[in-house]
């Protein structure tokens, strides 16, 4: 099995864009292969979207945060809240990061060494 990176705009995207992120993804996991990708919103989040759409078990999907879920969700609350990104975002974002992990624990690379928040105030 071959892992494909899937990155990208985490704030813009376009119907086009969509519609190949998620064909690509297809294709990948329809091969047997897995995608990498961050846990990002937009083209992350797409990526993530389709592949629990042809992988139910996540076991050919690898997703790497910064920082734990429970500070990267407090995190993406913060920015909701500063008006970067809406709250919708934030939550649909979370809740997608967290089914994944109840999914398949190992699909959800943490990183519990970073105290993402207090980094990204320096």
């Amino acid at each position: 099995m071959k892992w494909v990176g899937i990155s990208g705009s985490w704030r813009k995207t376009n119907k086009e864009i969509k519609e190949k992120i998620r064909g690509i993804v297809r294709e990948i996991i329809a091969r047997g292969d897995g995608i990498v990708s961050g846990g990002a919103l937009n083209v992350d989040y797409i990526a993530l979207d389709e592949a629990l759409k042809y992988d139910a078990k996540a076991e050919r999907i690898k997703i790497f945060i910064p920082t734990t879920l429970e500070v990267y969700s407090k995190h993406y609350r913060e920015h909701a809240c500063l008006g970067a990104i809406t709250s919708r975002q934030a939550e649909n974002l979370i809740s997608q990061l967290t089914r994944l992990k109840r999914v398949n624990p190992k699909a959800l690379i943490e990183n519990p060494d970073t105290n993402f928040t207090e980094e990204t105030k320096k």
